[in-house]
């Protein structure tokens, strides 16, 4: 019987097997502090109060991008017609 062997992306890429446009949907709070322009603390303090989704992988937190622009949306504040 034969054995299978799974590709990393990287091998699979290299192989023209897996196209290069694969999207990461989660980031890391570094990511995300970078894509808000928010500070890691003031993000693992919204985390620690669950003022922002994130999801949990054991001890990694991890935010869904999706997530994140639904929440950065209900945040915005409409202009005000004079």
């Amino acid at each position: 019987m034969e054995e299978k062997q799974l590709l990393s992306i990287e091998a699979a890429e290299k192989l023209k097997i897996v196209p290069k446009t694969v999207e990461r949907r989660l980031l890391t709070i570094k990511e995300l502090s970078e894509y808000t322009g928010m500070s890691v603390h003031t993000l693992y303090e919204w985390v620690h109060l669950r003022k922002v989704p994130f999801v949990k992988f054991g001890r990694s937190v991890r935010f869904d991008l999706k997530d994140i622009d639904r929440f950065i949306e209900k945040l915005k504040v409409d202009e005000q017609e004079n």
